[in-house]
């Protein structure tokens, strides 16, 4: 084992829940994936489900606060239910790779929302103008013409 797979076992157990979901109920599959040998895995057993849970929750939180900064109408429209929306949904999800990940996370959030059958018409209309938005950023600032 290196410093660099138990550290890309514990990302994935961080920040997936298929990741976290192997791990519970098929350990060996998961040392394999990750080319763990039988003392990572049992170190890596040693972490309870509880603080695993309690640092996922707190990568969820951070996820919704960056993001947040790009939905201003969704959070303003959801209330409260904002939080719920977004934090289920991000739990099910991978952190997007790379630079811009708040952005990526609000972009596919509004993705996902825009076909929430219970959202109200004014809540669908606040996310499809964030989304809109977010999408008219990253048009202004990744794609910048060449001279």
């Amino acid at each position: 084992m290196s410093l660099r797979e138990m550290q890309s076992a514990l990302a994935a157990v961080f920040t997936e829940s298929d990741a976290r979901e192997r791990l519970a109920t098929n350990a060996n599959t998961f040392a394999r994936k990750y080319g763990l040998d039988a003392r990572d895995l049992q170190q890596l057993n040693a972490l309870s489900s509880a603080a695993i849970a309690t640092y996922v929750e707190t990568l969820v939180r951070k996820r919704r606060g960056e993001a947040a900064r790009y939905l201003p109408r969704t959070q303003r429209e959801l209330g409260r239910g904002f939080v719920q929306a977004f934090d289920t949904w991000a739990r099910s999800t991978t952190t997007p790779p790379g630079r811009h990940a708040a952005l990526k996370d609000a972009v596919a959030f509004c993705r996902h929302a825009r076909h929430d059958g219970t959202l109200l018409p004014k809540q669908r209309e606040a996310v499809r103008s964030d989304l809109r938005e977010a999408i008219a950023f990253v048009r202004r600032t990744w794609f910048v013409p060449r001279g």
